[in-house]
């Protein structure tokens, strides 16, 4: 098979399902290839590409520059099963994207345009997909790292970039307050819905002033001698106090810096679910992760090591 025949294959099995690949293959440029074939392909390059190094988002030497990175997880269906239920298991993908801040465009106040991102993705363990990511950030570079309060993301955040500013993403933040403000509401620490979206919207503003310890009094000074709401206030005190400094978002805005993750979200739908949640699949670590790495390099716009990957081989 030659080079310019499996790169093509390679090309279309991350973008559709195997099978679906191979209808288009005929359809459009009359190849008859399986879609075992181009599964094999795909495993094939997609391991390849694994250890092929990466040029890191390098730092600009004329002037300051920034890079923002984010992280997250998301779940795929996997073809093992639990040992002791024997139901198929769900395993998660972490992906974590990169871009240069002056890459990034605000279009309106709720729409973003990024038009060049790096990403990594892995089918693992934490500390490996770290070291996979640490590699596409120049250590010259300041890094601007937003992320929910997952303790193994700024663990690690910490020791691999500790001159990053580390920003909690704010809709998380304001999650987690409108979670304990509904178990507040059906405790009737509030009246009704009304006043609890009147404390919600004092919190608000407080946090967008740096205030994030006087909203850290508010939680504690409401008592309902509820076991659920001290429950909750409990989490929610944890929550805010292990994350205290990531949450001045009164700063974060005066600089211009995002404060949300949602790009990091957004991600995982196009470069991993689109081609990997769909109907009826399951995957194994191996062919997940050979299939992971086609579509970063696709999302990544660096096609071209997959290419030279398989012209090497040929």
């Amino acid at each position: 098979m030659s080079a310019y025949l499996q790169e093509k294959l390679a090309y279309a099995g991350q973008k559709e399902v195997y099978e679906e690949a191979s209808e288009s293959l005929a359809t459009l440029a009359g190849l008859s290839v399986s879609g075992k074939q181009i599964e094999r392909v795909c495993h094939h390059y997609g391991a390849l590409c694994e250890t092929q190094s990466t040029e890191p988002v390098a730092a600009s030497c004329t002037e300051p520059d920034q890079c923002y990175a984010m992280v997250d997880g998301s779940l795929l269906p996997a073809k093992d099963k639990d040992t002791k239920t024997g139901k198929l298991l769900w395993r998660e993908m972490k992906l974590g994207r990169v871009f240069k801040v002056r890459h990034h465009m605000a279009l309106s106040a709720t729409r973003n345009w990024i038009y060049e991102s790096r990403y990594t993705a892995h089918f693992g363990d934490s500390d490996t997909f770290f070291e996979k990511m640490a590699q596409q950030v120049d250590p010259l570079r300041r890094v601007i790292f937003l992320g929910d309060g997952a303790r193994w993301i700024w663990d690690r955040v910490s020791a691999f970039w500790p001159e990053a500013v580390q920003i909690l993403d704010y809709y998380h933040c304001k999650e987690h307050l409108f979670e304990f403000a509904r178990v507040c509401l059906q405790a009737a620490v509030f009246a009704d819905k009304t006043a609890m979206l009147e404390w919600i919207k004092e919190q608000e503003t407080l946090l967008f002033s740096d205030g994030v310890e006087a909203v850290m009094r508010h939680i504690a000074e409401i008592d309902s001698g509820s076991a659920v709401v001290a429950e909750a206030q409990s989490k929610l005190m944890h929550y805010f106090g292990s994350n205290q400094e990531r949450m001045r978002y009164g700063t974060y805005r005066r600089l211009g810096y995002l404060i949300g993750s949602g790009p990091i979200e957004s991600a995982h739908r196009y470069v991993i679910h689109k081609r990997m949640k769909l109907s009826g699949q399951r995957w194994t670590i191996k062919g997940a992760q050979a299939m992971a790495n086609l579509r970063v390099a696709y999302a990544s716009t660096q096609w071209s090591k997959v290419r030279q990957l398989i012209r090497k081989a040929a």
